[in-house]
């Protein structure tokens, strides 16, 4: 009689602790696709918190290896060999978050890539063909671009580029920013001057 009428509150509590889990990767998911750096160090001191009372109170097996890896995650650290030590629903779970921000970090490639194409395009337009007020215009617009990026500190290699090309439009000399620009950037850096070469 007694193992039955353990068997609800032992039911409950894989309730309970599926419902924190999933709370967790939902909020590292929207800590780490938020790009805010405060955000992430806080959700991780807070789990940091949570597994050392896990552990001294004696967790469910594979909690803390999993509360680990969602620490890693919000480190920015490659998890992806710790994620398959984990217990399978753990794994699941980790191995979901992981899709998730994956494939936007690909979406947002992508977005980047495309926001260079067109600027590169309307960059070499101007300064072959464009009139000096075609160019101020382009040059305020790419400012406008400027200001709304920063406030995402992942794209400081993109506020680089647009700073870049503004200055061009503008006359000036972009040499002390284009010494800063790197990699896909530098290399559509380049081409833009290349064309502007022909």
């Amino acid at each position: 009689m007694a193992a039955e009428n353990n068997l609800p509150n032992e039911g409950q509590n894989k309730v309970d602790l599926a419902t924190q889990v999933a709370n967790v990767a939902a909020q590292v998911c929207v800590a780490v696709r938020s790009g805010d750096q405060g955000r992430c160090v806080e959700l991780e001191a807070k789990l940091a918190l949570a597994r050392e009372r896990l552990a001294e109170r004696g967790a469910p097996p594979g909690l803390i290896p999993f509360i680990d890896v969602v620490r890693g995650l919000l480190q920015g650290q490659d998890v992806s060999g710790r994620v398959h030590d984990l217990p399978m629903s753990y794994r699941a779970v980790c191995e979901q978050i992981v899709d998730d921000l994956g494939t936007e970090k690909q979406e947002e490639e992508l977005t980047v890539r495309k926001v260079m194409d067109e600027i590169s395009q309307n960059v070499i337009l101007a300064m072959k063909r464009g009139t000096f007020d075609h160019r101020r215009r382009m040059a305020d617009t790419l400012l406008t671009m400027e200001v709304e990026s920063r406030k995402r500190p992942d794209l400081t290699a993109l506020i680089d580029f647009l700073a870049a090309a503004r200055i061009l439009l503008k006359g000036g000399d972009p040499s002390p920013i284009e010494a800063q620009l790197i990699g896909p950037f530098r290399e559509r850096w380049d081409q833009i001057l290349d064309a502007l070469r022909e």
